[in-house]
């Protein structure tokens, strides 16, 4: 069963239908972190973080206090043919969890980017 002090790894991007779309990646055994964000054809640099032990036990705990690892596989809006997407992997030791969304989010998704945020320094939504 999946557990978040298993999690290795965290890799989640956003990508509005016109609009900005971010992208961020944490490796919880290096603390090494990325983030980036696009505006259409825009793409600037990435971003690079190392998070200290303080800072990934913070975000697993908000993962963990968000419900992440009950959040459905998937999430559609079938009304919206034309929304904002998001894409989510947790990497463990011996397997992916991978979770996908159009135009619809889990109810804690603000909190979980909030997290996000405030680990990398950045905006992510």
């Amino acid at each position: 069963m999946e557990n978040y002090d298993d999690i290795r790894q965290l890799k989640v991007t956003t990508d509005g239908y016109v609009g900005d779309g971010y992208a961020a990646c944490i490796d919880f055994e290096t603390g090494k972190a990325c983030w980036s964000a696009s505006a259409l054809f825009y793409q600037p640099p990435k971003y690079l973080k190392t998070l200290d032990t303080e800072a990934l036990d913070a975000l697993k705990k908000g993962m963990a206090e968000a419900g992440v690892l009950q959040w459905k596989k998937k999430y559609y809006d079938l009304s919206c043919l034309d929304g904002p997407i998001w894409e989510m992997t947790l990497v463990f030791e011996d397997c992916e969890k991978r979770l996908v969304g159009t135009a619809a989010y889990p109810e804690s998704w603000e909190d979980f980017c909030g997290l996000l945020s405030e680990a990398l320094g950045k905006d992510f939504k």
